[in-house]
Order: structure tokens, then sequence, then C-alpha cells
């Protein structure tokens, strides 16, 4: 009996050993990692000078892909070529507030209503009856804008009736040409409305010219030259097709219909259905051709807003029998139907491809914070070196204006055989540990530099990326852009390699670059989430909040604007012109860093068509949805005043995405607010001269990270009482063995 009692007792014995072998943790996250990397101690806003987000861009214009046919008479449609882009796999979007309830407005009235929050009309619908010339204005041709093989001449429309209908009649015509039509041999007309159109559907009801290689063309633009998009219809007389198809960032993709049996010179109608991600053509309610536009085809829209024309031209390929002159298209009647569009930043921020600049916001935050490289001073296991001179810059140095928030750092580069090496001397750390790498650079005086980032391996190479591919460019002087670079987007050689132990920059050609500016260089696994439950509103629903005033605004600044709805309720309008500010002072009260750590902004940019991109080293690709936006965000605190502003387009990597609604979770320190400070207002201004275009804002608040992963470590309370478990369960049953 008592061999059988040792027997149980020395099983259990080694049950117990097994089990305490083995840690229990209490928290662990489902992607934790266990490498030897250092990690951030900083966990309160109190401590978090560390900074968060701001965007990845890749800037690349996207060819249109032949979209299929829904005829089988239809013709190959032709494409101009262009560079390609890949696309990407759409990302699960980020937790938001939950939009409040809409209200209706008198200023977006829709026959189409709202289905649920955040959704309402995308524009006012637009119907004219062509009776007057009230919503239109004529195209006239000039030395410096002469569009077409044709003059266009105001003399040329007519708004008129044909029998007891009113119509807009657009003449073609060779009376006074070429001597009065800057030598072309006719004269044309053209018809641009005053309304501003979004997604819905166009409809045009016309009858036009029947005679031969005469164009008569039905469309909404987006005007402008160097970004100029539209979605058309042109109709040949005397012919029995119609062409159809859109421009998108002056590629053209075509397709041709022949309606046998149809009279073309009778009135017709001609409409297109136009969402975000489809568009379909109409002749009299026949399908012509629908097509969807998505991450995974290539196909790309044009993009809201737009503004729908008429013309008459002639074809500059064939001759038009001087006999048949004059000739006429009636527009009979336009009428635009809004469609419903999501004016929330859940489902309004569609730059899901990871090449875009605006994916590092709108894809999936995190409970993550940061990881230091530099933050002040290098961070354990961090240096600094190469072959380049390094100086740290500080508020009591000479160059103390490069100093952004605390200390920063600088490095020469005289000339391409200079380069920067910050090297990491313990374990080497996996390539895929983190998401991103992140940093602010400013090209000083000189600017205009073109830099490379290497990973490095032993100070072997083992990848690179150009940081021009994430501002749009090359550095403009004395400007400090927030750069985000993908760690996915750097090719590694050899593909084998997995780990790297330093990150080396350098210049692309062998120039002198003078001195450059770095600060805040961190790991980062995404935007930092915002804890619901610590959200202060300050501008929301149209409302002011928590003592915020508009009492100081300058100029054309709107805070109880209906031009544009967000989630239904107004918003601030700010028409973006120099010595106008949108401000938002806190006159009962402040701000106080030491209680948040960010601020939420939702905005809606809409940029002037008439005012050119001023950016010069903008590069070639730029998309037609984005623009380089001269606006500032400016912070006041108390004891100091007026901190140095942050350039919107240098934080979101160049530009700012155009007519959509964009939701930023900006760090206080991106701001350059430092801890413990209180903010007595925000302000948003530009110093250009000229009308860039109006931005709308939805909402401001402010508020504290999410809790960041908590993991318990060996010695925990939770490994504690198992441990104490197990010792009083071995006790219990020795006692009971021996009794």
């Amino acid at each position: 009996m008592k061999d059988y009692k040792k027997f149980i007792l020395f099983s259990f014995l080694i049950f117990l050993i097994i089990c305490l072998a083995t840690p229990t943790l209490s928290t662990d996250p489902p992607t934790s990692t266990t490498t030897s990397l250092p990690t951030s101690t900083t966990t309160s806003a109190s401590t978090t000078p560390s900074t968060t987000p701001s965007t990845t861009p890749t800037p690349t214009t996207p060819t249109p892909t032949t979209p299929t046919s829904s005829s089988s008479n239809e013709t190959t449609p032709t494409v101009s070529p262009s560079n390609s882009t890949k696309p990407t796999p759409t990302p699960t979007k980020k937790p938001v507030t939950p939009a409040p309830t809409s209200s209706t407005s008198s200023s977006e009235v829709s026959s189409s209503t709202s289905t649920s929050a955040g959704e309402h009309p995308c524009a006012v619908d637009v119907f004219d009856n062509m009776s007057n010339s009230g919503n239109f204005q004529e195209s006239v041709s000039s030395t410096s804008n002469d569009p077409y093989d044709c003059y266009l001449q105001s003399s040329n429309v007519k708004f008129t009736k044909s029998g007891t209908t009113n119509v807009a009649r657009l003449t073609l015509d060779s009376a006074g040409c070429p001597t009065s039509c800057l030598s072309h041999s006719f004269s044309c007309a053209e018809i641009q409305s005053q309304s501003s159109l979004n997604y819905g559907t166009y409809t045009f009801v016309a009858k036009v010219s029947p005679v031969k290689n005469v164009i008569t063309k039905l469309y909404a633009s987006t005007g402008g030259n160097s970004q100029y998009s539209d979605i058309y219809f042109q109709i040949y007389g005397n012919t029995t097709q119609v062409n159809y198809g859109y421009t998108y960032f002056g590629q053209k993709v075509n397709y041709v219909k022949d309606l046998t049996g149809v009279i073309i010179s009778n009135t017709n109608t001609y409409s297109f259905d136009f969402s975000k991600t489809q568009l379909s053509f109409f002749f009299n309610g026949i399908l012509l051709g629908k097509f969807d536009s998505s991450a995974y085809n290539g196909v790309v829209f044009p993009l809201p807003p737009l503004t729908y024309y008429t013309s008459i031209t002639s074809n500059p390929q064939a001759k038009i029998v001087a006999s048949s002159l004059p000739t006429y298209s009636d527009i009979v009647s336009f009428n635009y139907t809004a469609g419903i569009c999501t004016d929330s930043s859940e489902s309004g921020n569609n730059w899901q491809d990871e090449n875009s600049l605006l994916y590092y916001f709108t894809s999936n935050c995190t409970n993550y914070r940061p990881v230091p490289i530099f933050n002040d001073s290098f961070n354990d296991g961090w240096n600094a070196g190469g072959n380049t001179l390094i100086k740290l810059i500080n508020s009591s140095s000479s160059q103390s204006q490069y100093a952004r928030i605390g200390t920063a750092f600088s490095f020469s580069l005289n000339s391409g055989a200079e380069y920067l090496l910050i090297q990491y001397n313990q374990t080497a750390i996996p390539i895929r540990q983190h998401k991103y790498l992140m940093f602010w650079i400013n090209g000083g005086q000189l600017g205009n530099q073109n830099l490379v980032v290497y990973l490095t391996l032993g100070g072997k190479k083992i990848g690179s990326v150009n940081i021009g591919e994430y501002i749009h460019g090359s550095l403009v002087p004395q400007t400090w852009y927030k750069v985000i670079i993908p760690f996915s987007k750097i090719t590694i050689s050899p593909a084998t390699t997995t780990t790297f132990n330093g990150i080396l920059i350098t210049g692309a050609a062998n120039e002198f670059y003078d001195l450059i500016y770095m600060d805040d260089l961190y790991f980062s696994n995404g935007t930092v989430c915002m804890e619901q439950t610590s959200e202060i509103p300050y501008y929301q629903r149209g409302q002011l909040l928590n003592g915020a005033s508009d009492q100081y605004n300058t100029g054309n600044v709107n805070f109880q604007s209906v031009s544009k709805l967000f989630r239904g309720f107004p918003t601030i309008e700010y028409q973006l012109y120099n010595n106008y500010k949108a401000i938002l002072s806190m006159m009962n009260g402040t701000i106080d860093t030491s209680q948040y750590d960010m601020v939420r902004l939702n905005f809606f940019f809409l940029h002037d068509q008439s005012y050119n991109n001023p950016n010069p080293n903008a590069d070639s690709s730029e998309a037609a949805n984005s623009f380089f936006l001269d606006l500032e965000i400016c912070v006041s605190v108390q004891v100091v005043g007026n901190l140095p502003c942050v350039g919107l387009s240098p934080y979101l990597g160049g530009q700012v995405p155009n007519a959509i609604w964009v939701e930023l979770l900006i760090p206080f320190s991106d701001l350059q607010v430092y801890p413990n400070a209180l903010i007595n207002s925000i302000t948003f201004q530009t110093q250009i001269m000229d009308h860039q275009g109006v931005f709308f804002i939805g909402d401001i608040s402010v508020g504290n990270y999410v809790p960041p992963y908590q993991i318990l470590q060996d010695g925990s309370n939770a490994f504690k009482l198992l441990s104490n478990i197990y010792l009083l369960l071995l006790i219990s049953i020795i006692s009971l063995l021996f009794i």
C-alpha cells in the first residue's frame, strides 16, 4: 500500500513540475512579438513626446482599363497609353465615433432621401429648361486658350425657342472666318453651367446637328488643363453612331455604339449614371455600357466636383461642306439628380490603396505605441555615424529654427559619397517587426534634395526606397515633412534576408545637398486609436462646445455653413485666401496636453479649378484627386504664445486629397506642442494671395490614446496566484496520503 501511495505522489509531483515550467501570461495580445527590439516606455499623456502617424504616399498615374461592353456590336475602345498602377486589397476601415442622425437641410434637397446615419444627397438637384442664360457662361477662344479647331464665339450661343420649346441653340458657321476667327475656318459655340455637381444621374435632352463632320458634345468635366477629366457623349452629324466614354487626368477611354435605325438628328435623351464605383451610359433609356471601377481592375473614373458643358465644334480630321453652314444643335434641357454620399470618415476615407498618401491614417488604427529610435536623443542601442557631419540642434543652437520640438539633429551631404548611418548595436531587428519607418525631415536653406533610404545589415545595403515617393517630389526649402515608409514597400535583396541593423540615408545623385535636418525617428504599426470615452468635442454637429468660440475669426469664415454638410450637420466653411483665418479659440478654458494626447479633425477640401498647383517640386505623376494645399495649422499656448505652424500638405506627404472627407488623428507633438502645455487656440491659415478653394471642417475634438497592450511577465500577479494554487494542492494531497 505504501508503494502505491508513493507512486501516486511521484506522479503528481511530475505533473506539477511540468505545469510550473510553463508560465501563464494573463493578457498576451494575439499579435504580440518576442524579439529583443527596445520598446517604448511612454504610456501616459503627460509623458508622451513621441509622434504618431502621417501618410505613406507613392504617387502614380493609373491607367484606365478597357471595360467590358454590354453590347455585342460595340467596337473595341481606344485607350491612351500611360503608366500602370498595381492595385492592392482594401483594408478594414478604422473604427470611428458613431455618426449622429442626419438632419434635413434646405440647401441639399434631392429626390433621393438619406437611408442611414451619415448619408445624404451628394449635391443639390439641378434642372435647366434653357429658358434663359442665367445659369450659363459662354466659352470664348483667345490666343492663350484655344481648345478646339474652331473659334469659340459667344454670339454663336442663343437662348431661343424651337416651336414652343425653349432651347439653347449652339451654332457652327464659317462667316467671317478665318480673318476674325484666330485663323480657324469656322466659328463654334460652347456653354458651361455655373452648377457644381457630384455623383448622381446626368441627363441631356438634345437635337444635334445633322451635318456630316460636325461634332456635338454633351459632357461633365472637372475643367482645368493639367488635371482635365470628363465624362461625355460625342455625336457626329449624319451618322448612326454615338461615341461615349470618360477622360481621367488627360487619359481618354472612348467607346462607339452603332444605333442602326435611329435618327440621331431627332430630339434624343442622353444620360449617364455616375458613382464612385460604377458608370453607366444610356441612350433614350437603352443601356449602352456599364463599367466598374475598383482597386482590382485598374479602372479609374473622374472625381467630383463636375460642371456640365455642351458644345458644337468641327472635326479637325475631316472637311465640312460650306453650303451646309450655318448649322446648329439645340439643347432642350439638362437634369441632374444627386446620388447618395456618406460624409463620415468611416466610409468617406476611400484611400485604401497602400500606395496612397492617406493609407496610414485610413487603415486600421492600433494600440501599439511607436518605438523611438531618436526622440531628443538616440534611444538605447542606437547611434549615428557614417562619414558625415552630425550635430544636435536645440533651442540654444545657432540653428535653433530647426529644433522643431525639443532636440533635432542635422547631417551634411556635401557629395554623393557622403552618407548618414544610424546603427543598432544589439540583436538584429526582424524586417517585418513593424509596419512603418517614420520621421520628420527638413531640407534646410538649400532644399530640393532627392534622398534615398537604405536598410543595412552588417554594413551592407539590403533594401532601398526613395524618400521622394512619399513626399511627392523633393524637399521644399525650410519645410518640415512627415515621412512614413512602409517596410512592405522596401524590396529586400537577397530576398532571404529577414533582419537588419542599420538605416542609411544618402543623396540620389552626386550633388551638394548641404545640411539636412531630422527629428522624431520611430518605428510604427499605424495611427494610435483614440479612446472614445476620453473624447472631448469642441466643434461637433454644427455647434461650438466646451468653451470654444469663433470670436476671433478674420475674413470669409462661416461656422454654420450648409454648403457642405458633415453627417447631416453644418460645418465650418473657410475660404482659402490670404489674411483670412479660421480660429477656434478656447474662451472659457484651455486644452491641457498633460490630460490629452491628440486632436481628431474631419475635413473636406475642394480646390478652385482656376488655381494652378503651385508645388514646383511635385513629380510628374501627381494624381488628379490630390493637391498641394498651402494651409497651416497653428497652435497658441499660454506663456509661450504662438508655436511654429505645421503645413497640412507636408504633414500628409506633399499633397492633400481633393473632394473627399478625411479624418486625421494628430498627436499634439506633431503640431509642435510640448507636454504640459495649455492651448489657447487652434488656427487654420494660408499665406497664398490667390483663392485656392474652400476648406470645410466637420468636427474637432481632443482625446487620449487607447491603452497600450499590457503583457504580464514572469512574476506577475497571475503567475504568482497560479503558483500558490499549485502549492496548496500539493500540500493537501501529501497530507491526505500520509494520514
